[in-house]
């Protein structure tokens, strides 16, 4: 329904380039879970990034979104000139900090998405996610009880978010009694 709007929003005014970033966010979200399919997605999220970008060089969410089609398309230094050019103009933007924490875990650099991840929670300290995802790259980097608190106080925020990791941070701890308690009681 969203992208349905912005997709309104950029007939009424394509000049609007607020709304093309809106239609770039969903549709690189919808292609990158696998929601629209690739062939549709790509070219619909390269032109709304490109249109965002060719209407205010300026705003971070544009430079973010062509970042992730060039992630898509595995072109990875392509996406972090982007993501970092977004990052420029955005220094303490959450879900930049997020999204460049992200890449820089999958590359392996851990202390790094550790760092950034971190600046994305004090930037929006009550995001379920973000704390999460602090947690997981803890996880990620053998940091067990820096993890457990931290998905612990994500799952204060959103119950259930992280039982499965919770569970396996009390087996590696050889805390086995405390993970079964804890699973049993994370059941559905």
């Amino acid at each position: 329904r969203a992208l349905r709007s912005f997709e309104r929003a950029v007939a009424l005014d394509p000049n609007y380039a607020r709304a093309w970033a809106g239609v770039a966010a969903i549709v690189c979200i919808e292609t990158g879970d696998g929601l629209m399919p690739r062939a549709t997605g790509l070219p619909r999220l390269l032109e709304a990034a490109t249109r965002t970008v060719a209407l205010d060089p300026r705003m971070a969410a544009g430079h973010f979104r062509l970042g992730c089609y060039y992630d898509l398309l595995g072109e990875e230094r392509l996406a972090e000139d982007h993501l970092h050019k977004a990052l420029t103009l955005e220094p303490d933007n959450p879900q930049l900090l997020g999204a460049q924490a992200g890449s820089a875990a999958e590359r392996g650099r851990l202390d790094e998405a550790i760092d950034l991840q971190r600046r994305a929670v004090a930037q929006d300290p009550v995001s379920a996610v973000f704390i999460s995802n602090l947690g997981h790259a803890l996880y990620a980097a053998g940091r067990f009880e820096e993890a457990r608190v931290e998905l612990l106080r994500s799952d204060e925020l959103s119950p259930g978010l992280n039982a499965g990791t919770l569970g396996q941070i009390l087996v590696l701890q050889h805390k086995f009694e405390a993970a079964l308690a804890f699973i049993e009681r994370s059941a559905p």
